[in-house]
């Protein structure tokens, strides 16, 4: 290996090592706040909440699915998700599925705020929790549907088996351009 080549991987060593786990710490404790908070039975009244508190669901899983398995490798090897074709689909559809849900609820969350303090009462009326909750199972089964292209084209790379990624061209544009 060249210099250039160590550096870089002693860079990425430590890219993982302290700002995932930086990541992970603060995002695990600030989702679990968020589920604890949001789950209460008075905030559950409130459409608003209902969207933070899927979205905090959502951002749980995908540190778990997405920062773990990194932190993991860091320590193991090989890495099961670069080694093991099924846990690279897997990996992959579950990352896009739980990271586009979650901005997507957040976004929801937002719009809700705007639609609650409208002058319209029929704008008005469309901040309800019913409608939340419709609201969020609309978004994850469009997020469970959406993603499906990466079960089928994520694979792991040669030369090397160092990385998971979509492999047809035509995917990896639509991918690119929903995320």
């Amino acid at each position: 290996m060249s210099s250039l080549s160590n550096t870089l991987n002693i860079a990425q060593k430590m890219l993982v090592q302290y700002c995932h786990m930086t990541i992970l710490i603060f995002g695990t404790i600030g989702s679990l706040i968020n589920i604890c908070l949001f789950s209460r039975r008075n905030l559950r009244s409130n459409s608003c909440c209902i969207y933070l508190l899927s979205s905090s669901i959502s951002a749980i899983i995908l540190l778990s699915i997405g920062i773990i398995p990194q932190i993991y490798t860091l320590y193991r090897s090989p890495n099961p998700f670069t080694t093991i074709s099924t846990f690279c689909k897997a990996r992959s559809y579950l990352n896009q599925t739980s990271a586009m849900s979650c901005r997507w609820l957040l976004v929801m969350a937002c719009i809700d705020r705007c639609f609650s303090c409208s002058t319209s009462v029929r704008i008005r009326n469309l901040s309800s929790v019913k409608t939340a909750r419709i609201i969020v199972i609309i978004i994850n089964i469009i997020w469970f549907i959406l993603p499906i292209h990466m079960i089928i084209y994520a694979n792991i790379q040669p030369p090397g088996n160092i990385a998971c990624s979509v492999t047809n061209n035509n995917v990896d544009i639509y991918h690119r351009f929903y995320t």
